[in-house]
């Protein structure tokens, strides 16, 4: 078969239309032209005595090389679009868990700052033993961020706002009758949440049977009279 010959890129005209492609499927140092007609595909000329290729392309190829392409349908637009918007939920809900983990982290932090910072106060102060009047109550700290609050467990199981202490009987481990010198601290940490009510911030929840069963504690401690 002869190979045409183009003068200065001229495109020959009559059977069917010839445009110059990449050359990759010619050999190596040839250069092509291709006949975009046909109904089973394009046909290739490679230069230099090169052998002629027929490629065979599926028809929406095909249409778009010949400039009959009507572009994308509309349930193609509506099915992308769909996509895009499944991503994007999964986006924002993997962001959205992400900060929920960092405002736990932080009010766990907090809390436990906090609960440690006032188990050390109390045990700087002096003993405050029980009386027949009162329960023994030690000073809270200062500087409390905003939205945080410092309770105490006291001999009844309750949460109240003083920092009490418990006289302990630690040979049975339940409330002692009297006074003897020990007394149990513990410590409850609350934040206020989005509805402005209080969330306790607990690293346990207590299983003792004589006292405060089930109720969530944020730190424990002892106060010794010395």
């Amino acid at each position: 078969m002869p190979v045409p010959i183009y003068r200065h890129g001229a495109i020959p005209v009559g059977q069917g239309d010839w445009h110059a492609l990449p050359a990759w499927h010619c050999e190596a140092g040839q250069a092509s032209r291709t006949n975009l007609g046909g109904d089973k595909g394009i046909a290739t000329l490679c230069g230099n005595g090169g052998k002629m290729k027929k490629l065979r392309l599926n028809s929406r190829v095909r249409r778009v090389l010949e400039g009959r392409s009507r572009g994308l349908t509309f349930i193609e637009v509506l099915l992308a679009i769909a996509i895009l918007g499944v991503i994007s939920i999964a986006f924002m809900s993997a962001l959205s868990t992400s900060s929920n983990v960092l405002i736990l982290a932080d009010e766990r932090t907090t809390a436990e700052s906090l609960s440690r910072r006032q188990m050390e106060y109390v045990k700087s102060q002096s003993y405050s033993p029980e009386t027949m009047v009162t329960d023994p109550i030690y000073q809270k700290i200062d500087g409390i961020p905003e939205g945080y609050s410092l309770w105490s467990v006291d001999i009844n199981g309750e949460k109240v706002e003083q920092i009490t202490g418990i006289p302990w009987d630690s040979e049975n481990n339940k409330p002692a009758d009297m006074d003897n010198g020990l007394q149990k601290i513990s410590l409850v940490v609350t934040h206020k949440d989005k509805y402005n009510q209080d969330k306790v911030i607990y690293t346990f929840i207590n299983d003792n049977p004589y006292w405060a069963d089930g109720v969530e504690i944020t730190l424990e401690g002892y106060k010794v009279d010395r």
